[in-house]
């Protein structure tokens, strides 16, 4: 049985003419419900264009999902869940803005990403109903693709709760910085930097 409806199939099919570059879907996986639907979402979205390349691995803590171009983007870009809902659109634009090597944020933005040079572990919590939620891990994601220091993962707070837990995670999107604080909410590219500054001048 398949995943996706033949109608989700074509509109992917017509986003993925943008791709340029081949981008790997690496998951790993463990023996779980969860592990073995992820598996076959990729393994159809990786049959929808030849430069979407599918890896699997075995994992304890799965499903988690890398997205990387195999060399530059190392294994930095991660989402730890099921991409589905209102992160499924996460997952598609994190495959295509690896395959062409681009972000979508302020020169300004970029200019502040590209001048950390400590090692940064920006860590979003979410659920695939929150409607504010992609835009975070989106950005998280981004800042990730700019800078070889920043690791960035989107956590299914739902899926992995002892990772919530430890967070007390009340409200999503709840991004920590470094393990050090979190704060919640879906803010602007100025605020997350304010955000970032403020917690690692601490």
């Amino acid at each position: 049985m398949n995943v996706m409806s033949e109608e989700i199939k074509n509109q992917l099919m017509e986003k993925f003419r943008s791709l340029k570059d081949e981008v790997i879907v690496r998951l790993y996986a463990n023996k779980t419900r969860e592990s073995e639907i992820v598996e076959k979402l990729i393994s159809e979205i990786s049959e929808l264009h030849p430069l979407i390349k599918f890896e699997k691995y075995k994992g304890e803590n799965g499903p988690i999902i890398i997205i990387t171009d195999g060399k530059e983007y190392g294994e930095r870009i991660k989402y730890m869940g099921v991409p589905v809902e209102y992160e499924f659109s996460t997952f598609i634009d994190d495959i295509i803005r690896v395959s062409r090597k681009s972000v979508n944020l302020r020169g300004s933005t970029i200019k502040f990403v590209k001048s950390i040079k400590k090692p940064m572990k920006i860590e979003v919590f979410v659920t695939p109903s929150c409607t504010y939620c992609p835009h975070m891990v989106k950005l998280a994601h981004q800042f990730a693709q700019l800078n070889e220091n920043i690791e960035a993962i989107g956590i299914d707070a739902i899926m992995f709760p002892n990772l919530a837990e430890k967070w007390n995670v009340m409200s999503v999107p709840f991004t920590v910085i470094n393990g050090k604080e979190g704060f919640v909410g879906a803010l602007g590219e100025e605020k997350v930097m304010n955000k970032i500054m403020e917690i690692l001048n601490k």
